[in-house]
């Protein structure tokens, strides 16, 4: 005669169910609090965006044109430099170019010394 470790058959069928239904029970529990966090989170970042999307939008700033002189220039330049007919379709002034042109001029020097040049002679 076997002697069965873990008790009859409906006895141990019986305990898993009751584990089973408690492991299904907590992750139910954990289900609802991480949607609960997800709404919260969600509410959230719809308000972060909103203040983002408000903060970036420019308060009445208005449009600068470029001069029709500094165009004018800009295309003879062109002209001179093809040596034919250049038109100029678009030019706008950059803003912030003389506050980051540290960086950017640095940039290039960067480059230009990585250059290994011989001098021949």
């Amino acid at each position: 005669m076997k002697i069965n470790p873990f008790g009859t058959g409906s006895a141990r069928i019986a305990e898993r169910q009751r584990a089973m239904e408690r492991q299904m029970s907590a992750m139910a529990a954990t289900i609802r609090a991480l949607e609960t966090r997800v709404a919260e989170l969600s509410q959230l970042l719809s308000a972060q965006e909103s203040a983002s999307a408000q903060a970036a939008t420019p308060e009445a700033a208005p449009a600068e044109r470029t001069q029709p002189e500094v165009v004018a220039a800009i295309t003879a330049a062109a002209t001179a430099f093809l040596g034919k007919a250049a038109r100029v379709r678009s030019a706008r002034l950059l803003h912030g170019a003389s506050n980051g042109g540290g960086w950017a001029q640095q940039g290039r020097v960067t480059v230009h010394t990585s250059h290994n040049l011989r001098r021949k002679g």
